[in-house]
């Protein structure tokens, strides 16, 4: 979830002639609608398909196609109010053995899908940072892209390792909570994309951003990127 609406960020940067703020901004957009959404959700499809659930296979979720995995809704809020979201179908009752360990298992696969996506991108910053032609206006834009791409995949990994729902780290959560708190967490999580949404504009969700997701994200991006 990232807060300023970069569509009109976007717009704004074209309008004003900032090159910089175009290049940061489209590739805010590109990464995080082509690339870190997408494979964060095909992450948990082909774990969840792994461990007996067909119900991501038969929605036609086990692809690197991008456009499969976005919601239409979470994609436009995003980009205009800088809060989204993309998803994907689960059954738990289809899983083989403990369907709790199992569904935790394929909510974390989604967090450690955008982590090994932080060391990649850092991996090709390195690689380009330390080329021949590293002076290049190409390889200034790649440097900004990677460096953004590695910042952003952090900050999704952690944050929805935030334990509330519908976040994956709920869900991770509840594999180990008796089942009395696992239906109270049901039953709020009918209402959470509201609370969610008055935490945003109240202001309250950036504090809870500072505090629990990025000084994590500052520490690895200082490792990955130094």
């Amino acid at each position: 979830m990232f807060q300023g609406g970069p569509i009109f960020q976007l717009i704004n940067a074209i309008r004003d002639g900032d090159i910089a703020g175009v290049v940061g901004y489209l590739s805010l957009i590109v990464v995080i609608l082509l690339v870190a959404f997408p494979l964060h959700e095909l992450a948990h499809a082909v774990t969840a398909d792994k461990l007996g659930d067909d119900t991501p296979r038969l929605n036609g979720r086990i692809t690197l196609n991008p456009f499969k995995h976005l919601s239409l809704l979470g994609s436009l809020l995003f980009l205009t109010l800088g809060f989204g979201w993309a998803t994907t179908p689960i059954n738990p009752m289809n899983f083989r053995g403990n369907w709790r360990m199992k569904h935790a298992l394929v909510a974390v696969a989604g967090p450690i899908a955008n982590l090994l996506l932080a060391v990649i991108f850092a991996i090709v910053y390195r690689v380009v940072e330390g080329s021949a032609a590293g002076e290049s206006f190409v390889a200034a834009v790649v440097l900004i892209v990677c460096q953004l791409a590695v910042r952003i995949n952090l900050f999704l990994a952690f944050f929805n390792l935030i334990p509330f729902p519908p976040l994956d780290g709920a869900t991770i959560l509840l594999a180990f909570a008796s089942d009395g708190v696992r239906g109270l967490f049901q039953q709020f999580s009918q209402y959470s994309f509201y609370v969610i949404m008055l935490l945003s504009f109240s202001g309250l969700l950036s504090t809870i951003v500072n505090v629990l997701v990025n000084p994590p994200v500052r520490a690895l991006f200082n490792i990955l990127i130094p």
